[in-house]
């Protein structure tokens, strides 16, 4: 049977990981403890992939991103979602990542559980339900976003348990642009089972 709901996300680099670690501790939310990463699908970018396996998604998966190269960014600013208190960091070039997002939505070999949101592609720095931050609060971490440019080129399947706050990476597809190599055997990095 189908495991738990599926995400895709693209993991830091470790240096810009480290950043962004740090940028986060800067006003500490219930983001410091999740992993630092861009989401491609999930709950607020499209819909988690259901009704599928981890090993049925790995085939997909590897087939959909054959020629897909590493994505280059930039940070750019940082901006809030309507009606909510999250905070997040746009990036300079979305179109791969928006081009990438739809190709995957429109697969009809997956399915996805119902989204409310458009996807926006983003990186959380500040989720509070109960604490917003000030004008003052989103001055000191503009003055302190990563400016260096940086590489996506990890594609991980993850899971991740909203009443834990767990995330449990399962595999990952590295992009090349040409050949993909990917790993199938469940594993966890540090970053990704911190938890509150």
């Amino acid at each position: 049977m189908p495991g738990k709901p599926l995400y895709l996300c693209f993991y830091l680099p470790e240096e810009r990981s480290k950043e962004l670690r740090d940028l986060r501790a800067i006003r500490p939310s219930k983001t410091c403890s999740l992993p630092e990463e861009i989401t491609l699908i999930g709950t607020t970018c499209g819909g988690p992939i259901k009704n599928l396996k981890v090993e049925q998604l790995d085939v997909i998966l590897k087939d959909i991103v054959a020629e897909v190269p590493p994505i280059r960014l930039t940070f750019t600013d940082i901006q809030k979602f309507p009606n909510v208190n999250i905070h997040y960091l746009t990036l300079d070039n979305e179109k791969p990542l928006r081009d990438l997002h739809k190709r995957l939505k429109s697969d009809v070999r997956l399915s996805f559980e119902k989204d409310l949101f458009p996807y926006q592609p983003h990186c959380t720095v500040y989720n509070e339900p109960k604490k917003a931050l000030t004008p003052t609060d989103i001055n000191v971490l503009r003055s302190a976003i990563p400016k260096q440019e940086f590489e996506l080129k990890n594609l991980g399947i993850v899971e991740y348990d909203s009443f834990t706050n767990k995330v449990i990476l399962h595999s990952e597809v590295e992009l090349k642009g040409e050949k993909q190599q990917q790993s199938s055997e469940p594993k966890t990095r540090k970053a990704m089972l911190r938890s509150n």
